[in-house]
């Protein structure tokens, strides 16, 4: 059974929300405690996580924070008994997936955790497309395995979400993807147009690859999205990659 880790202290909430996700066939694990559900979001591999932005220890947010800084893409729904916009929008820029004030409908709860994890299914569909370890293109190489990215044998350190990013793309070569397809697959939001997030990331990616990779590594397609272009991976010396054999990753 797939298990769902409730960051929740109160016994009533959590025990309402183990019975709504029992009757989905999802498990679920209760911890109290920040600090230890970041360590048990980084380790268990949950399905998804609810996480109420009251904690004893920390606020909810700052385990939010700490977990995406450390590259853990675990779907989370916060839930908030003080809710507002403003702490909605907070929720959700610090890498919530969905956001829900307390009291809420618990037939809308259900509804919102199988939204989540149809679009997570989509999205882990989409990454394991290809079982490749090591994806070439541009002179640009990433290993999945050993989460590394070189171009032209110069290695480059980027942050988790660039590098999922760039692997997405990477996946997807001379194909355009629309903003509103990576809004969904890497941050299992709907589209906003009002949003400049996929813009920014593209930029930082761009200027994290250098001038090594070429301007039109990543090529905008005005009013549509952006491509991937790979003609260029087959160059000698494109690849700072291990020779031995990797399995694939889990």
């Amino acid at each position: 059974m797939e298990r769902v880790l409730l960051v929740e202290p109160d016994i009533v909430i959590s025990g309402n929300l183990t019975r709504s996700l029992t009757s989905m066939g999802l498990g679920a694990d209760i911890e109290g405690s920040g600090r230890k559900a970041v360590g048990k979001l980084i380790d268990n591999g949950y399905r998804m996580a609810v996480l109420n932005r009251r904690l004893p220890d920390l606020d909810g947010l700052s385990v939010l924070s700490s977990i995406r800084s450390l590259g853990v893409a675990v779907p989370v729904i916060v839930i908030d008994a003080a809710g507002s916009v403003e702490r909605c929008v907070s929720a959700l820029r610090s890498g919530a997936d969905e956001y829900l004030s307390l009291p809420f409908d618990w037939d809308e709860f259900a509804a919102r955790t199988m939204a989540l994890l149809r679009r997570e299914s989509r999205r882990s569909h989409c990454s394991d497309a290809s079982t490749r370890t090591v994806l070439h293109g541009s002179g640009i190489t990433l290993d999945r395995i050993r989460r590394s990215v070189s171009v032209r044998e110069k290695c480059v350190r980027l942050r988790p979400m660039e590098f999922r990013l760039l692997e997405f793309m990477m996946l997807n070569p001379e194909r355009v993807i629309t903003r509103a397809e990576m809004l969904e697959v890497l941050w299992h939001r709907h589209f906003d147009p009002g949003t400049n997030l996929i813009e920014v990331h593209i930029r930082q990616l761009r200027s994290r690859l250098g001038d090594l990779a070429g301007s039109s590594s990543i090529r905008t397609v005005r009013g549509a999205g952006y491509v991937f272009q790979s003609d260029t991976s087959q160059r000698p010396g494109a690849a700072c990659a291990s020779k031995r054999r990797i399995s694939p990753p889990r």
